[in-house]
Formats: C-alpha cells, structure tokens, sequence
C-alpha cells in the first residue's frame, strides 16, 4: 500500500463529489411525512460529516509531516500554519466525530455517501499505514509534493463545505462561527499555487512510499534450477534481514557470496565485480569469539545458519544452470544486490557491535602445555587502524538503490483535481470582490529557500 496508490483512491472519490450536484435533493428521501424526511436528511448529513472527518484527521496528519517543526524557513509558514488550523474540532465530550468501522465497510446506497465513504476509507488506510516509516525518508522536494496535495485536499473540502450549506445539519469543518484561528482556506490557497509551483517532477516519487507487508521466506523446490537459486538468494536475504550471523556463519556466507558472483557473471555476463568479496588472508579472516566475548553479543552466537542454507542452495542450483532468459537475468542482478547489500549491513553492524572481531597480533600463554608454553592469538576490535579492510569491504558490498521515479498516473489524477477544484470553486460576489481590492494583502507568497 503505497502513498501513491491511496491518494489516488483519496482523489478520485473527491472528484466525483465534486461532480456531484444538487445535493440536498440526493439527501432527501421520497417521505410523505416531512418531519420523518427532514429526520433522515440530517442522520445522513451527519455521517457525511463523520466521514469528512476522517478525512480532515488524515489531512492534518500529512500536512504535520510535510511541515515538521524543524523547518524555520517562512517559505513553509503557510504550511506549518494549515497544519495547524486542520486539526480536527474536538466535540463537547472531548471525542473526535469520526466514522464507525461498520459505517466504513457498509457501501451507501446513496451515491453522494458513497463517494463520501470511499473518500474517508482511503484517508483511514492512509493515517493508519501510509505514513509508517515515512518521514525519513523524505527530502524537500517530497514535502513539497505532500504539502500540495494536502491543499489540494483542503481546497476541495472549502468547496464541498460551501455547497452543503443550505444542508439541514450541516456545519463547515472549521465549525459554524467562522472563526480566524481555524480559517484555512487563504493558507490553503497559498500552499496549493506556491507548492505546485515549486515541487520539482523527481518530488513526485514519494507515490512510490508508503507501508508495504513484511517480507517472509518462500518454497525453494522449482523444477528449474535457475528459478530455485533466486528463491534461495530471496530468502538468504530475508533471513539476514532479521538475523546477526556469527564469525564462522559470516565467514562461510562471504565464500558463498564469491560462489554465487562466479556463477553469476558466468550467466549474466560481465558487470561491476568486487574482487575484495571474500576476506581471505591470515589477519583478514573473520576470528570465531572466544569464550571471553560471548558476554558481550547477547547470546547471538551460532544464528546465521538459515542464510548459510539458503545461499548453498543457491550455489548448487546456479551450479546446475547452463543458460538464463532475459527476465531472469536481470531478476539474479537484482537478488544479487540486494544479497550483498544485506552481508555488507551485517558485516558493518558486526564490527561496530564487536559480534565480529579480528586477529591483531599473538601472545604467550601463560598457562604452560607439556611444558611449552604455546602462542596464542590476540583478538580485537575492527577498526579503521586494526583492520581497515573489512570495514572496506563491507561499504563496497551495499549497493545504493535507485531512486524510485515518478508515477506519471498518479501526476496526472492531480491535475484532474486540480481542474476540478478551480471549476467547482465558488463564485466571488462584487461586493466581496471590492472588499478584497480595497484592502492590502497581509500574507504574502512565500519564495523558495534553501534549508
């Protein structure tokens, strides 16, 4: 569940209420007794509101991590400013009016609560999940995207607020009295031109974010062999992903990783190898702990067996492999940097933890055997100065991903917004008009700075 996906759903149900007319007459249903339909025009009046509300809540949400505090620049005042005037009226009992679980999952029959619904069923997965993990991974030219779609969002709120204010029960999101303090419509406007001007086109990969379900092993019993090494390398990295491998585990995997880079450029041709993979050599060599260190790793001794399997497993499969299609290839490519990236993270971890340690040099033991007294190796830390190769080694073995691009569907459901919140915006009269003329801007446009 992207954050592109669920805005997409968020915008498309605020489109069709926008589309929507007449709305007081899909409100009232066909009632010979006018107080039973006046009745039921404001029970469903209030749970468009509840709905909206959701909405409004997801909306404040965004617009807190589009605008943290951090950020003192007054180019993002108006931003910081809509956070603030979004969050959501408390009722008189100190509870937010939201939506019901079974008012979320129950479709309406009647279109404009359905549009409602959906709406507010995107806002919920959106609050709940979309912004896991989120923030940062965010840089400016993200913000930016978010802080419009939260305008954007706003803006189209004003709106359906303006046109369901001849709807029995109905009251405005910033509540009935118009009040200052909550009024967000002028920083909504500010946002919406100043953002949407400014957010550059690689911004909107933030769609590409969001919450995605854990990752968990798979079967490795294809019938091919080159199908069964990408399971394999799939769940070898899955499993270093919550596992801490012990020296001799770490040890064994960097000999497999060499194996399983053979075998790869064998199928997939030349690419940028790494000839310092494996740490071979007398001081290179990742020293198992003694008994002296256990103390200190938690108990984490021993793990890492289950990744040692998997990427067996993926040597003997690519082992048996002759050839390789097209798809697969780039497939094994992409398992292979993921594989790598995920030893170098432990290898870096396991000597800044001092899971891992080295030899540096070799002492006498005190205790004699037989009457000899035998040589003995001194273990320590990995460090720049005891051993700089392995630190090495385990910063040339992450591979920086690719930065997510843009999803040109997902820009162009903005601007169908857009369109559709200046179509359906509502029509400045003469004398507010010269009200406005008359008197001096007291906000004006914020300019792009740097942080």
């Amino acid at each position: 569940m992207t954050y592109g996906s669920v805005n997409a759903d968020l915008r498309a149900a605020l489109v069709d209420l926008l589309a929507i007319r007449g709305v007081t007459a899909q409100l009232t249903p066909a009632y010979k007794n006018p107080a039973q339909a006046l009745a039921k025009v404001q029970e469903r009046s209030a749970l468009a509101q509840r709905y909206r509300t959701a909405i409004w809540t997801y909306v404040h949400r965004l617009a807190a991590i589009a605008a943290p505090n951090e950020f003192v620049s007054s180019a993002w005042g108006p931003t910081r400013q809509l956070a603030a005037r979004t969050a959501p009226l408390r009722q008189k009992d100190g509870e937010f009016a939201g939506p019901t679980t079974a008012e979320l999952g129950t479709p309406q029959r009647v279109p404009v609560l359905e549009a409602w619904r959906r709406a507010a069923v995107a806002a919920v997965v959106g609050a709940e999940r979309d912004s896991l993990g989120m923030e940062r991974r965010l840089d400016v030219g993200h913000r930016l995207v978010l802080a419009r779609d939260v305008a954007d969002i706003a803006l189209t709120i004003a709106i359906l607020d303006h046109r369901y204010r001849h709807v029995p029960g109905w009251t405005p999101v910033d509540g009935p009295d118009r009040d200052k303090k909550h009024d967000y419509r002028d920083s909504a406007a500010i946002v919406a031109a100043w953002a949407g001007a400014q957010a550059p086109y690689e911004g909107y990969a933030v769609d590409r974010y969001g919450w995605r379900p854990a990752a968990r092993p798979g079967p490795t019993d294809q019938h091919e062999p080159a199908e069964r090494a990408l399971a394999a390398l799939r769940n070898a990295a899955i499993h270093l992903g919550h596992e801490m491998p012990s020296a001799r585990a770490m040890t064994r995997i960097l000999e497999l990783t060499r194996q399983v880079t053979v075998h790869t450029e064998r199928l997939a041709g030349p690419f940028d190898y790494l000839p310092g993979l494996v740490l071979r050599g007398k001081e290179l060599v990742l020293s198992e702990l003694v008994t002296r260190f256990e103390g200190r790793i938690s108990g984490r001794i021993g793990e890492g067996g289950r990744s040692v399997a998997e990427l067996t497993t993926a040597t003997s499969a690519l082992n048996r492999t002759m050839s390789v299609t097209d798809d697969q290839r780039e497939r094994l490519l992409r398992v292979g940097d993921i594989v790598r990236t995920a030893i170098g993270k432990r290898l870096a971890e396991g000597a800044e933890m001092f899971v891992y340690c080295v030899e540096i040099g070799r002492q006498l033991d005190p205790e004699p055997h037989g009457g000899v007294h035998r040589s003995i190796p001194v273990y320590g830390e990995i460090t720049d100065e005891t051993c700089p190769f392995v630190l090495g080694v385990a910063k040339d073995l992450q591979v920086e991903p690719e930065p997510p691009k843009p999803d040109d569907s997902s820009i162009a459901s903005r601007r169908v917004l857009s369109e559709a919140i200046w179509l359906g915006a509502p029509p400045c009269r003469p004398r507010e008009r010269l009200e406005t003329a008359s008197e001096p801007a007291t906000v004006a446009e914020p300019v792009a700075v740097p942080l």
